[in-house]
């Protein structure tokens, strides 16, 4: 009997060592960006890197990763005499390697973010007047129930029952109205980063200048990248190195 409770008490505490092992949350590692030739001109902690280029004069900065993507700031003066069409979502990051094909990542393009953001307030809306619908056909069921029962005898357990109903009726639209809320201001969010902090397709005209920011979905690899810039009938490369640290 004792070797029985000592064999179940070794194998719970197996079975608690191996819960608080999954329990347990790995650091993840840090990542860091930095061009390979900079210009030695910093800003809060960040080197720029200038080029120019047949009249164009970019400046890019990279911002680092956040929440999965890789951010950099990039202006574009146009110097040119001619008109000049920017656009993000031709910007790619390119890893060399050692092979015949090199490895490519294209921007995020932000006017397909802005349309994924339309469509995603556009259902909430729909799902939240859908079920403001199906509460009214609900509430509009009871008052016809209330009227049939005009004159019938209620018992206390049948009131109980029915209070205790409408709180959880109650409990759950307001749950239903605090989700919806939440799903709007997460694509509120999403809607302002692509529409205000992102650089959009933009024609400039001669003298003229735009800046924002263009985000790259990287895990984070820890590689030589090259900022590649289609801009007109020129391209701009910048070099960068992204390091990873660990915790």
């Amino acid at each position: 009997m004792k070797r029985g409770k000592r064999l179940a008490a070794a194998a719970a505490l197996t079975i608690l060592s191996i819960w608080l092992a999954g329990c347990t949350v790995t650091p993840r590692p840090v990542y860091r960006a930095h061009p390979v030739k900079g210009s030695g001109i910093w800003n809060n902690g960040t080197e720029l890197v200038e080029l120019q280029q047949d009249g164009l004069e970019v400046v890019a900065t990279c911002e680092g990763f956040q929440h999965g993507r890789l951010v950099f700031l990039v202006e574009v003066v146009n110097d040119t005499d001619a008109a000049l069409t920017v656009d993000p979502a031709a910007f790619f990051l390119e890893n060399p390697g050692t092979g015949s094909s090199p490895w490519m990542i294209a921007a995020l393009d932000p006017e397909a973010q802005l349309l994924a953001a339309d469509l995603s307030r556009s259902r909430a809306v729909a799902r939240r007047q859908s079920r403001q619908n199906t509460d009214m056909l609900f509430s509009l069921a009871e008052v016809v129930a209330s009227v049939a029962e005009t004159g019938q005898e209620v018992t206390p357990e049948q009131k109980r029952q029915r209070h205790e109903t409408d709180e959880d009726i109650a409990r759950l639209q307001e749950e239903e109205r605090l989700a919806h809320q939440a799903r709007m201001e997460a694509v509120g969010r999403q809607q302002y980063l692509w529409g205000n902090e992102t650089l959009r397709k933009t024609t400039l005209a001669p003298g003229q200048m735009i800046g924002g920011r263009v985000r790259f979905p990287m895990g984070g690899e820890a590689l030589p990248w090259d900022l590649v810039l289609p801009l007109g009938e020129a391209t701009l490369r910048v070099p960068y190195q992204v390091e990873m640290h660990r915790p």
